[in-house]
């Protein structure tokens, strides 16, 4: 009898690590290498999602695997697939950082605006005010997750505030 328990667990064991290497070796690490080279900010959105669904997946797979197992006195299975994704998602997360600061400092590149003015100005700047808009077009339409979206702004703004705090000459190059 403990030598056919033994056995069930050397099978769970081998599944378990077979589907992990699966998971995180042809799936997470090939989106991985993708997001590296991925400017479109929608495509990121993309595959953050389909991140997501994965890591879900993995939840449910250990669920469904493990109650298979059960029936046949086999042990539970764990998969680590779904913390590779989870990891994934953190990076691509950070690539729409990237993306976006980018964009950024491509629209101080391009402006052609007075940093330092003669004389104060009545009202808000229209520039920074259509930076703001471009900002919030371009977040709002990702289709992600609203913490995502959090973040996104979050890091823009620090982004944003950093280079009008270093020197008004220098924004070009933050």
């Amino acid at each position: 009898m403990d030598g056919v328990s033994q056995h069930h667990r050397n099978i769970d064991e081998l599944l378990g690590k077979s589907l992990d290497r699966l998971l995180i070796n042809h799936v997470s690490a090939p989106i991985k290498t993708k997001l590296s080279t991925t400017t479109t900010l929608s495509q990121i959105a993309q595959i953050i999602t389909n991140l997501e669904h994965f890591e879900v997946a993995c939840a449910e797979l250990e669920k469904s695997l493990t109650s298979l197992r059960s029936a046949q006195r086999g042990g539970t299975i764990r998969l680590t697939a779904g913390a590779a994704f989870a990891e994934t998602t953190k990076s691509a997360t950070a690539r729409i950082s990237s993306v976006i600061a980018s964009k950024l400092n491509d629209f101080f590149e391009l402006a052609d605006y007075d940093w330092t003015p003669k004389a104060r100005e009545d009202g808000p700047s229209m520039y920074l005010f259509e930076l703001a808009h471009w900002l919030s077009t371009v977040v709002d339409s990702l289709v992600v997750q609203d913490a995502y979206k959090d973040e996104a702004y979050r890091i823009a703004v620090r982004y944003v505030a950093d280079c009008l705090l270093v020197s008004p000459f220098v924004v070009a190059g933050c």
